[in-house]
């Protein structure tokens, strides 16, 4: 392979003088921008050997990268197959033991149900039998209303009480009850 030109060698390079050749200075200037255009490909070219180079590296870089990815995706499908097949394999005991747990959760819920129906019948009781006692014993309502507000109060905060320990969600309504039956009870003076 021949060696190569430099923008040196342009700009060295002399010309023998001729009768009726080129203008002198036209050659200089034209030898000057063709060196100086040589320089700036030269200048690119390796400018871009480097670039290609670099991407070179970059591109093997991926490569190992995409192969050590490619390999933790292989391990990481075996270990998600094997996961998959000991759950398969365990699931339909825990199937069966949630069935099982359903199923108690549902007696209890049953169980729970029937002794609500069974404390709200209580209470309701308990609460007629209060009434009626109440209403038994009018002749004493006169003096209930003799005493201070504070026993009065007492009195409406001790059927409240009772009622509460019977059914706790009762508690709200049974002291505005008690309360309303007590003020109804003053208006009645």
């Amino acid at each position: 392979m021949a060696q190569r030109i430099t923008p040196i060698d342009v700009l060295n390079t002399r010309f023998t003088r001729r009768f009726a050749g080129y203008a002198l200075t036209e050659v200089d200037e034209f030898v000057q921008k063709v060196a100086s255009d040589l320089e700036a490909a030269l200048t690119e070219s390796a400018t871009q050997k480097e670039k290609i180079a670099g991407l070179e590296r970059e591109l093997g870089q991926y490569r190992n990268l995409e192969t050590a990815m490619r390999d933790a995706l292989m391990l990481a499908q075996k270990a998600a197959d094997e996961t998959r097949a000991a759950a398969q394999f365990s699931s339909d005991g825990i199937l069966q033991e949630a069935h099982r747990r359903a199923a108690e959760v549902e007696v209890a819920a049953d169980r729970v149900k029937m002794e609500h129906r069974r404390t709200v019948h209580e209470v309701r009781a308990k609460l007629r039998a209060h009434l009626e006692w109440l209403e038994r014993e009018a002749p004493e309502q006169n003096a209930i209303h003799s005493l201070p507000t504070g026993q009065s109060v007492s009195l409406s905060d001790s059927i409240s009480d009772l009622s509460s320990e019977s059914r706790p969600d009762l508690t709200t309504h049974s002291r505005s009850d008690a309360h309303s039956e007590s003020v109804t009870l003053k208006a009645g003076q």
